[in-house]
C-alpha cells in the first residue's frame, strides 16, 4: 500500500503481469466485492474465453432441452402448480414445490386439468327464439399437457412391459389414469377425440416392432426411434409456451405430434 502527499491511500494489486492501483478507500468503504468488481471491469476477459463461456453455456442447455421431463415435473403438470423454469444462466435446476413433491409421490392421485369447455353459443335475434348450441368436442390439450407423442413415449419408456414396445391401450390407460378427466377411459366423443390423437402421433412417430411370440406378444406394437426422440424443451413449449423453457436455449429436435 502506497500513500501520495494529501495522505490517500492505495492499494497496488497486480493481475496477469499488470499492476493496477485502487484507492484504498473502495475496500476500507465498499469491501472486497467492489474491489474485484472494479477489477473486472478494468481486465475483463479475452474475447476467445468469452466465447468459451458462451459454448459451455449453450452445450448445457442442450443438453437440458433433450433430457426427458423429470417426475416432479410430470406432476407439476398434472395439478397444473407448473409454472415456469428458472434462467438457464443460474446453472441451478428447478426445485419442486410442496405440492408437486406431493403429486409426485403418488401419480395417480394428482388433481387433474379440466376438458376444455367449448364456448357457449351467441344469442339468436331478437325476432326469433334462441337456440341452444349443440354439443361440440374439441382437440384442444392446452394449459400443462406436452402433446400426445410425448405422451407415448413416456409410456413407451417407462410404464409399459415390453418398454420401449408400447401398444395403443398402454398409453391410452397411462393418460387416463395421470388426467381421468381430461382424458376419459369411458367411451364418449371427447374419449374418441383424444385416443385418435395418440394413434396418429404413434404412427407418425414411432415405428412398427415385434416382441416375440406368445400371449402376452400378440396384437401390434411400436417402439419410438431413439436418434428422434422428443426432447424435454419441445415438451415443455408445447405444454406452457415459450415461457415454460430456460431463457436462450434452443428448440427441441423433436417434432410436435
Amino acid at each position: 500500500m502506497s500513500s501520495s502527499s494529501n495522505t490517500t491511500s492505495y492499494l497496488q494489486i497486480s493481475v496477469g503481469g499488470q499492476v493496477h492501483i485502487i484507492p484504498a478507500s473502495v475496500l476500507t468503504e465498499e469491501g472486497t466485492q467492489a474491489v474485484i468488481n472494479m477489477m473486472a471491469a478494468r481486465s475483463p476477459p479475452p474475447q476467445h474465453q468469452q466465447h468459451q463461456h458462451q459454448h459451455q453455456h449453450q452445450q448445457y442447455q442442450q443438453q437440458q432441452d433433450d433430457q426427458p421431463l423429470g417426475d416432479w415435473e410430470l406432476a407439476a403438470m398434472a395439478d397444473g402448480s407448473y409454472i415456469q423454469l428458472p434462467d438457464a444462466g443460474s446453472g441451478q435446476p428447478p426445485h419442486p414445490t410442496a405440492t408437486t413433491t406431493a403429486a409426485a409421490a403418488s401419480p395417480a392421485a394428482a388433481p387433474a386439468s379440466p376438458l376444455p369447455v367449448p364456448a357457449a353459443a351467441a344469442p339468436a335475434a331478437a325476432a326469433a327464439p334462441a337456440v341452444a348450441a349443440s354439443p361440440t368436442t374439441t382437440t384442444t390439450t392446452t394449459g400443462g399437457f406436452p402433446g400426445y407423442r410425448w405422451a407415448a413415449q413416456t409410456a413407451a419408456l417407462r410404464h409399459s412391459p415390453r418398454r420401449p414396445a408400447v401398444q395403443f391401450a398402454h398409453v391410452y390407460g397411462w393418460l387416463s389414469a395421470r388426467w381421468p378427466a381430461r382424458f376419459p377411459a369411458a367411451s364418449s366423443p371427447a374419449g374418441a377425440t383424444w385416443k385418435s390423437g395418440v394413434r396418429h402421433a404413434v404412427r407418425k412417430h414411432f415405428k412398427r416392432v415385434s416382441v416375440g411370440e406368445g400371449e402376452e406378444g400378440k396384437g401390434v406394437w411400436y417402439a419410438p426411434d431413439v436418434e428422434d426422440l422428443m426432447g424435454r424443451g419441445e415438451a415443455l413449449k408445447i405444454a406452457w409456451g415459450d415461457e415454460g423453457r430456460r431463457k436462450g436455449g434452443r428448440k427441441g429436435r423433436g417434432r410436435r405430434g
